[in-house]
């Protein structure tokens, strides 16, 4: 019966990674205004704020981390997790000399401000126009997202299926959405999506971050000094 088990558990996982490896492993698509550079040229400041997360556990062994509670904490910390990770990198990046002329609203003083305006969570954001958060904020662009993360296995389980079958396997898979927005018009001005496999069994925010410039951004980043 054990055996059975395992063999059942095997089948599913290869399953799993056959229809993730038939995927690109990334991918991303993007989206320009027609008057891009025109909106970039007034903006002096921007704001990065909490991003929207669905977290979708479909792992075949369930446990005490697949609970809707946990699930619910996991998005919430993702939302700032990504917000202070996508705000270092352009911290880095302007250090480095690598922005226009552009300043960059410190998260701690963006979450402040919201909050002080009544913005405790992701829903009391959703709700609002972006041309009346970046008139809170007192800047003049917003960058904002969503990212939905699909959990195929647990991180063992993903290594127990990699020495077993000696082919990697993807933990979760993540969809990011990245988003800017024109304060004053409250226009969406710049978009890239773009989709990742988990294939490390240490997955930071900081990692994904990284990888999204290194692939994409870095390339096709509005306030980046090559754009």
């Amino acid at each position: 019966m054990k055996k059975l088990i395992i063999f059942t558990l095997l089948l599913a996982f290869i399953s799993t990674q056959t229809h993730l490896n038939a995927q690109d492993k990334t991918y991303s698509w993007r989206y320009h205004h027609k008057m891009l550079k025109t909106y970039l040229d007034k903006h002096e400041t921007i704001a990065i704020i909490p991003m929207e997360v669905t977290i979708t556990d479909r792992k075949l062994s369930k446990n005490k981390n697949s609970s809707p509670e946990v699930i619910a904490q996991k998005e919430k910390q993702f939302q700032t997790d990504f917000q202070r990770a996508f705000y270092e990198r352009l911290a880095w990046m302007k250090e480095k000399n690598k922005l226009k002329n552009i300043e960059v609203q410190d998260i701690e003083v963006t979450n402040k401000l919201l909050a002080e305006n009544g913005i405790n969570d992701i829903e009391d954001l959703v709700e609002l126009k972006y041309s009346q958060i970046a008139e809170m904020l007192g800047v003049d662009a917003i960058f904002c997202g969503e990212a939905e993360i699909t959990q195929h296995m647990s991180k063992v389980g993903a290594m127990v299926f990699e020495s077993m079958t000696n082919t990697r396997a993807a933990a979760d898979r993540s969809n990011i959405t990245l988003k800017l927005y024109d304060g004053q018009q409250g226009e969406l001005i710049w978009r890239v999506i773009q989709g990742f496999d988990n294939n490390s069994m240490i997955w930071k925010t900081e990692k994904l971050i990284q990888k999204m410039f290194k692939e994409r951004l870095s390339k096709d980043f509005p306030y980046h000094k090559r754009f």
